[in-house]
């Protein structure tokens, strides 16, 4: 597993296509960031098994399903950062 912080998008981004990618058993080339996750054909068990490790790997847990609001990768990120960031901030 690949470990970056993920409190910046981009990083964000490239772990999820990594994962994403892996899960499917397609190359990571063919994953755009601007297309909807569950376009790609990903069943409902592989995608709990992304979002959890997606949890383990930012060390906390989402209240609910992210991809609801944030289906493309692109918007993922940039919603796992913000919150990544905001978490850190109040454990300051």
């Amino acid at each position: 597993m690949t470990h970056l912080s993920p409190l910046e998008p981009a990083n964000v981004q490239q772990w999820l296509i990594e994962q994403l990618a892996g899960e499917l058993r397609i190359d990571a080339q063919r994953i755009r960031t601007d297309v909807p996750i569950l376009s790609y054909g990903i069943d409902s068990m592989q995608l709990v098994g992304l979002i959890v490790r997606l949890e383990d790997w930012l060390g906390f847990r989402f209240s609910s399903n992210p991809l609801d609001e944030h289906p493309t990768i692109e918007s993922l990120s940039q919603f796992v950062a913000s919150a990544a960031v905001a978490r850190q901030s109040l454990r300051k």
